[in-house]
């Protein structure tokens, strides 16, 4: 079999407000699905919007995304185009 090459996605700049407005709307997304579902009476929109939490939450825990620096970046992205 073949095996895929490794995608890796870098982020070059990222402020602290951009940073905190993206785990605001992720949070924002859940808190309504559940706020919906609970306004609806629908178990299965509360469902969703845990399951998306959890899902979330296990996401930004496992800390797989390698942050670097804008130099590292540069290299790596050199290194790529060689």
């Amino acid at each position: 079999m073949t095996e895929k090459p490794e995608t890796k996605f870098i982020v070059i700049t990222e402020s602290v407000f951009q940073s905190w407005a993206r785990d605001a709307s992720t949070l924002a997304l859940f808190v309504s699905l559940i706020g919906i579902g609970i306004a609806l009476d629908s178990s299965a929109m509360q469902w969703t919007g845990a399951i998306v939490g959890f899902i979330a939450t296990a996401a930004k825990a496992t800390g797989k995304a390698k942050k670097l620096t804008k130099e590292q970046a540069l290299r790596f992205i050199q290194g790529i185009a060689s």
